[in-house]
């Protein structure tokens, strides 16, 4: 019988989202707000007998452009918090993201992401997406690992 105990692990550091930052946490807050305020001068202008002109503006024009404004702020913050993390700890994060497509969840993340786009792309042009969606299904099938029934 060995009397070696396995040593204990050290804890590892808690990854912290990258969502974590006043930038992106600001940019979360102004999109939900402007969503709010969205909604409600949406539902204001469909009760109101009389629609107020100044209402659409607002409902219709401003508050979505600080809606654009704070879902652009997420992604930006958090641009800003990996940057801020690779000049603390130089070696430890990579400069780029990886992307394996060896893993079938990444893989499966690019193709629909890709697929999206040449959606819309096709819909900007006038044409029938549904010809693309189909095509979707099969380059998946094509690419993603079979399981066999044994």
């Amino acid at each position: 019988m060995s009397t070696d105990r396995p040593q204990p692990r050290r804890p590892e550091e808690p990854k912290i989202s990258l969502l974590r930052n006043p930038v992106s946490l600001i940019g979360a807050a102004i999109a939900a707000t402007s969503l709010a305020t969205i909604a409600f001068l949406f539902f204001v202008n469909f009760i109101s007998v009389r629609p107020s002109p100044y209402i659409g503006v607002l409902g219709f024009m401003v508050a979505p452009a600080f809606l654009i404004l704070g879902l652009l702020l997420i992604p930006l913050g958090m641009l800003l918090e990996r940057w801020r993390r690779r000049k603390q700890k130089p070696g430890v994060i990579p400069r780029f993201p990886k992307l394996d497509l060896n893993i079938p969840a990444q893989r499966t993340h690019l193709l629909f992401s890709l697929a999206s786009l040449r959606v819309r792309a096709d819909e900007r042009r006038g044409q029938l997406p549904s010809l693309r969606v189909h095509r979707l299904g099969a380059v998946l099938r094509a690419t993603l690992p079979h399981h066999h029934a044994t």
